[in-house]
C-alpha cells in the first residue's frame, strides 16, 4: 500500500462563508484571519479556516513569536573533537542559507570538555535533563527558539551541507527528512549495519503504513508548530519512529531528500546493536497499535486501501453507495470528511471536519476545507446541491440534532446523503419527515451502518422533483425489477409503519 506523504498542491480558496456566531459574511482581512462585520475573528491555519464557534484568534500565535528562523539541536556525549570540526562547518552552511539561526548542544554530562568546546565556538549549551536520545531531543525542543528545528548527530556522520537542501524544502512539508536510502542517498557503513538498517526501515514502513525510506535517521527538519502538536515517547534510538508516527497521526506531511551518511571519524559509537534491535522490536508492536487508533488522521484512507480484503470491500461498498446519487453535482458539502477518499471523488466538494488533524491530511485531496461544527455550519442557507454527512463512530464530532443544520444549508431539490451508525431507523425517518425531507432510499452497509438518501422539496412546491435513476442503473434493470416485484430492501417501511 502506498500513499502520498506530502500535499502536492495548495488547497482551493474557500467560497463565501458566514460567521458561525452571527451568520454575517466573513471576509479575509489577513492571510491568517477572517473577520465578520460584528467583529468576530477566526484564525486560518495552513489555508484551513477554524470556524468552530468557540475558536479564538490569538493575537500572538506561538508559531510567530519565535525570535529566530532555525534552531539546530545537537545531542552530544563526549564529542569535543567532533564538535571542533562540525560547528565551523555548520556556521558556514547557516550563513549561506541566510537563516537567523542558533546552535544548541544538548550535553549529557560529557567528561572530555564537550560543553566548553561548544560554548567557545558560539553554541548554546544545555544540560540534558532526561535519559537517552529521547531525553536529549525533549530537552532541546523545550529551549529551541526557532520557527524551524533541525536535529542532527554531533559525530560528523551527518554532513551539514545537506541542511541547505532541507531548508529549501521547508515550505513543501512540515517534516523534511534526510534519507540514506532514497534515490541519490548513500551510507558509508559496514555491510552488516547497512543491511540491518535497510531491513528495519523496510519493515517499519510496511507494518506502520508510512511510505518513507528512512524512518530511523535523526537528520530532520521540523516545523515548530508540528512538534508542539504531539507528545512523543521513547528513550533510546526508537524515539525516531515514535515521533514520526505521532506526526503522521496528527496529519502533518513529510518529504525526503537524499543524504550521504558518512563514516564516523572520531570518538566512539554509542549504539549497542543487541539493545538497539530489541528496542526496535518492542517499539514496532507499540507503534502498530498507535497507528491503528481510530483518531489517526488517515484512518479512513487506510481502511479504504486496507490489505484486509473484507475491510477493503466494505469501504469500497460504502463509497459506492454514497456516490450513487442521481445528479449529484454542482456544489457539494462533505461533513466529517476525515481522510475519506470520497472527498476527492465529489466534484466541487468542500470538506468539513471538527478535527484539525483529519483536515491536515485531507489537504492531499485538493479540495477547499474548513474546521467547523455541525451545530453551527458556517455557510448561507440553501447553499449546496448535495450534502453528505458521515456520522462519526464515536459521536464526538456530531451534535444531538444533526439534521437542523444539514437541512438549512441544503438547496431546494438538493440531495442529503447520510451514512448513519448510531441513529435508529425509525427515529431517523421521523426526523427526516419533520424537516420536510422525502426519503428516496435506504441501503444497509454492515453492522448497524446504513446509507440513507433523501431530497429536499423544491421551493414552493412541497414536493421533490422527479429523480433520475441512480448511477449504474438502466431501463432494463428497472423493467426487470418491476417484473419480479419490489425487493425486500425497497419495501422497507420508510415511514416507520409496519409492512402490510
Amino acid at each position: 500500500m502506498s500513499r502520498p506523504t506530502t500535499s502536492s498542491q495548495p488547497i482551493p480558496l474557500l467560497p463565501a462563508v458566514v460567521c458561525p456566531r452571527c451568520r454575517k459574511p466573513l471576509h479575509r482581512t489577513a492571510p491568517d484571519r477572517l473577520n465578520c462585520e460584528a467583529g468576530h475573528a477566526f484564525p486560518v491555519f495552513d489555508g484551513i479556516p477554524d470556524l468552530m464557534p468557540e475558536a479564538v484568534l490569538s493575537e500572538a500565535p506561538a508559531v510567530l513569536t519565535a525570535a529566530l528562523d532555525l534552531s539546530v539541536v545537537l545531542p552530544a556525549w563526549n564529542e569535543a573533537d567532533n564538535l571542533r570540526v562540525l560547528l565551523p562547518q555548520l556556521r558556514s552552511v547557516l550563513a549561506g542559507v541566510g537563516a537567523r539561526a542558533e546552535i544548541l548542544v544538548v550535553d549529557k554530562g560529557s567528561q572530555d570538555g564537550t560543553a566548553a568546546v561548544a560554548a567557545g565556538l558560539g553554541a548554546r549549551v544545555v544540560r540534558q535533563t532526561e535519559p537517552g536520545l529521547g531525553g536529549a531531543l525533549r530537552t532541546g525542543f523545550a529551549v529551541a527558539r526557532g520557527r524551524f528545528i533541525c536535529t542532527m548527530d554531533a559525530d560528523l556522520q551527518h554532513d551539514p551541507q545537506h541542511l541547505a537542501a532541507m531548508w529549501a524544502c521547508r515550505q513543501r512539508a512540515a517534516v523534511v527528512i534526510a534519507s540514506r536510502w532514497i534515490r541519490g542517498g548513500r551510507a558509508d557503513m559496514p555491510l552488516y549495519r547497512r543491511l540491518l538498517s535497510l531491513l528495519l526501515n523496510r519493515v517499519y514502513s510496511l507494518v506502520l503504513g508510512i511510505p518513507l525510506t528512512d524512518l530511523s535517521t535523526n537528520f530532520r527538519l521540523y516545523r515548530r508548530d508540528a512538534l508542539q502538536s504531539v507528545r512523543f515517547e521513547g528513550e533510546n534510538f526508537d524515539v525516531q519512529e515514535d515521533l514520526l508516527v505521532r506526526l503522521v497521526n496528527a496529519g502533518w506531511d513529510m518529504v525526503e531528500v537524499p543524504q550521504y551518511h558518512r563514516r564516523r571519524l572520531g570518538g566512539e559509537s554509542h549504539v549497542q546493536l543487541l539493545r538497539f534491535a530489541i528496542g526496535y522490536a518492542r517499539t514496532l508492536v507499540r507503534l502498530w497499535r498507535l497507528r491503528g487508533a481510530p483518531e489517526a488522521a488517515d484512518a479512513e484512507w487506510r481502511a479504504y486501501h486496507s490489505w484486509n480484503p473484507a475491510r477493503r470491500f466494505a469501504e469500497h461498498r460504502r463509497v459506492a453507495l454514497l456516490r450513487a446519487t442521481p445528479a449529484i453535482g454542482g456544489e457539494s458539502l462533505y461533513i466529517n470528511c476525515g481522510s475519506d477518499p470520497l472527498l476527492g471523488m465529489l466534484p466541487g466538494a468542500i470538506g468539513v471536519d471538527g478535527r484539525m488533524n483529519r483536515l491536515r491530511w485531507a489537504r492531499r485531496e485538493g479540495r477547499a476545507l474548513v474546521r467547523a461544527s455541525l451545530a453551527a455550519l458556517p455557510f448561507p442557507d440553501a447553499r449546496f446541491d448535495a450534502v453528505v454527512w458521515s456520522e462519526s463512530r464515536d459521536r464526538l464530532a456530531d451534535t444531538e440534532r444533526p439534521l437542523d443544520e444539514l437541512a438549512r444549508v441544503l438547496a431546494p431539490g438538493g440531495w442529503l446523503i447520510l451514512r448513519v451508525v448510531h441513529l435508529g431507523h425509525r427515529p431517523l425517518l421521523e426526523a427526516l419527515r419533520a424537516h420536510g425531507l422525502a426519503v428516496e432510499s435506504t441501503r444497509w452497509l454492515f453492522g448497524t451502518q446504513r446509507v440513507v438518501r433523501a431530497r429536499k422539496p423544491t421551493a414552493g412546491s412541497g414536493t421533490v422533483a422527479g429523480s433520475a435513476p441512480a448511477r449504474g442503473s438502466s431501463g432494463r434493470q428497472n423493467s426487470r425489477r418491476r417484473s419480479r416485484g419490489p425487493s425486500r430492501e425497497e419495501t422497507q417501511p420508510l415511514d416507520g409503519a409496519s409492512a402490510p
